[in-house]
């Protein structure tokens, strides 16, 4: 962003697209039990290079240019509050430097690194005033897990993650028996419509792909083998409900 653009709306300013970073040494612990978490040991590398504290010790200076764990405020959050100011931006979001395998993993090693994540979120967010907000995140892999993972204070948030996940499924994942999913109950301005799509996920928990023209509310099992990951095509079943 200019500075001249920045100087127009001081004051003013939402930033949507913020980052938060865990310390090296925290980041490693934070993924141990998963195996490490992403790019821990560049970020070690990084802090502990001559560059790092060049940057560190000129980015007040070089506010705009500064990146990364060099940035103002990059993993304090008393820092990220005077950052805020200097830049004239009112509030942010700031997503994680973790890699989110925590997020996307299904076992409970993946599940209590989420949490784990989350309380620092949570403790960070407090410290920067709540003007920047460190983006939580709910493993969706275990339904149960993820509902108990859900601030029971925010009841509008529960509820709307709740919605998400009352999506009725009948039908076996066997080849040649049909699949189908109902819409669940959604809240909004009527009228509501609706959209399907279905993925295909590998036992292996991968990212799956859409499959193509898969968009109608009744899918055929249509590939042997497909009994195999039969829990994972039927949990990786998204439907869409937008309000008009």
């Amino acid at each position: 962003m200019s500075t001249d653009v920045a100087d127009k709306f001081r004051g003013d300013l939402l930033d949507a697209d913020g980052h938060v970073y865990m310390e090296p040494d925290a980041l490693a612990e934070f993924g141990r039990e998963m195996g490490g978490a992403l790019a821990q040991d560049f970020y070690k590398r990084q802090v502990e290079s001559k560059e790092f504290s060049e940057s560190r010790a000129k980015n007040r200076e070089e506010l705009w240019s500064t990146k990364g764990l060099s940035a103002l405020g990059a993993y304090d959050a008393f820092e990220r509050k005077e950052a805020l100011d200097m830049m004239g931006v009112k509030a942010q979001l700031a997503f994680p430097n973790t890699g989110s395998a925590e997020m996307r993993i299904d076992s409970d090693a993946a599940r209590r690194a989420c949490r784990v994540y989350n309380d620092f979120a949570l403790d960070w967010t407090r410290n920067a005033g709540k003007r920047a907000r460190a983006v939580a995140q709910i493993n969706m892999t275990n339904v149960d897990w993820a509902i108990t993972e859900l601030p029971v204070e925010d009841t509008s948030l529960r509820a709307a993650v709740l919605a998400r996940l009352s999506l009725l499924l009948s039908g076996r994942a066997e080849q040649g028996v049909r699949l189908s999913a109902s819409t669940g109950t959604w809240t909004g301005t009527k009228p509501i419509s609706y959209a399907y799509q279905w993925v295909r996920c590998g036992v292996d928990g991968g990212q799956p792909p859409g499959l193509p023209g898969a968009v109608l509310q009744h899918r055929p099992v249509a590939r042997q083998g497909d009994d195999e990951a039969g829990r994972a095509v039927v949990a990786q079943l998204r439907r869409l409900g937008f309000g008009e």
